[in-house]
């Protein structure tokens, strides 16, 4: 299980962001970190030695040239790892990495299409255990995190998994707590943003467009979710949340339970039940048809990209967004996308602002998911309270106000 980090007697810093510290600003001597984390160098001494003793942390080289004993500078301990895993309709991705972000294990296990929850539960455990397999000696797993699809509530419990719905109802982290796991479940979109972003400029915003079976954005800068929660709102309306908003009122009907959502006329399944003729099962045969230049199949994508373009916008221009990255299944038809949605971009921006955009297809859906969600493991565990002050905002409000 995760380890306990003891604050400080005198009400300092406790041994995390002892650990953070030395995470992000690399190998420094004790002195140095008691001054940034502005505690006293008998606290600061205290919180090394319990982490060295704890095996986070470990002597690094030696500073210094000149007379008298040098400096001893101390560094992370790279053994300790973390697992990343997905959980989607079409398969469970999983990726273990060390404290450097070095691939240790990375594999993905196909799910059936009407999988049941004790399938799943079955994969997700044999997925763990295989995934401790590659521990050296002394090594530990510190953290876990998988990202479902779906609004989550404050306890982790997921409430509406939409496109999964056999997730609805249950508690990842209490599961994996029975196992043994130190585990925190979230948004998929953790995954996404980290796995996406890793190329980036710095301080760059990115739209992330997640088009498969449904649809939805989240803007980025720096590896982080741009997030503008409202104090007292009933219901968080964040990641995701994009593909619902209402696109006409009173229109077709969303998974989500309201009508006329954006998702509803061009999310991947929409877009199929629309166009029944094609004789498409899933998103990805549809995909496939798009690459292959399919007449009917690109006409309506292409109003499905225009309509998507006209929504966008607004956010485009208020977060002042310069790269545009198409994930999800329907990435395969990136090169039918990008032309129309440059195209559509013609409504609202100068051929010379449109060719400012990076427009750029996101990664292979499987290393891409996996690796995001290793590095979000990562981070939840050296900072919690940034990733986990947003799980549930509102949803439970919003879930009494239903009973």
């Amino acid at each position: 299980m995760e380890p306990e980090f003891r604050k400080s007697g005198n009400g300092g810093n406790s041994q995390r962001d002892v650990l953070r510290l030395l995470f992000e600003c690399g190998p420094l001597e004790q002195v140095a970190a008691a001054g940034l984390l502005g505690i006293t160098k008998a606290a600061c001494n205290l919180h090394f030695q319990r982490l060295t003793a704890d095996g986070f942390i470990e002597p690094a080289e030696i500073s210094g040239s000149g007379r008298g004993r040098p400096a001893r500078m101390w560094r992370v301990r790279s053994g300790n790892c973390f697992l990343g895993m997905t959980l989607q309709h079409s398969g469970i991705f999983a990726e273990l990495i060390d404290f450097n972000a070095s691939s240790r294990f990375r594999k993905n296990i196909p799910l059936e299409p009407n999988a049941a929850r004790d399938g799943i539960r079955d994969r997700l455990r044999a997925l763990w255990e295989e995934a401790k397999t590659y521990l050296l000696p002394g090594e530990r797993l510190l953290q876990c995190f998988i990202g479902v699809p779906g609004a989550i509530a404050v306890d982790g419990t997921i409430l509406n998994s939409p496109n999964f719905p056999v997730l609805n109802g249950w508690n990842l982290d209490r599961f994996a707590l029975d196992c043994g796991i130190a585990c925190y479940t979230d948004t998929i979109g953790f995954a996404v943003i980290r796995g996406e972003t890793c190329g980036v400029p710095v301080d760059t915003v990115a739209a992330i467009l997640d088009w498969s079976e449904g649809f939805g954005v989240t803007f980025a800068q720096n590896g982080q979710q741009l997030l503008f929660p409202a104090p007292g709102a009933r219901r968080y309306h964040g990641l995701w949340d994009f593909g619902h908003i209402r696109y006409k009122l009173d229109g077709r009907r969303c998974n989500c339970g309201k009508a006329g959502c954006l998702e509803a006329y061009i999310g991947g399944v929409a877009l199929l039940e629309q166009h029944p003729e094609l004789s498409c099962r899933t998103v990805k045969q549809l995909a496939e048809l798009l690459r292959s230049g399919h007449s009917e199949a690109c006409g309506f994508f292409a109003d499905a990209v225009r309509i998507m373009t006209e929504a966008l916008y607004p956010a485009l221009e208020l977060l002042g967004v310069e790269v545009i990255i198409l994930c999800g299944t329907l990435r395969d038809a990136f090169e039918v996308f990008r032309p129309i949605f440059q195209n559509a971009l013609e409504k609202f921006y100068t051929p010379e602002e449109i060719g400012a955009f990076s427009i750029r297809s996101g990664g292979e859906s499987f290393p891409t998911l996996s690796h995001g969600a290793a590095l979000t493991a990562r981070q939840y565990f050296l900072s919690p309270e940034a990733i986990g002050r947003y799980r549930g905002l509102g949803q439970s409000a919003l879930q009494n106000s239903n009973q």
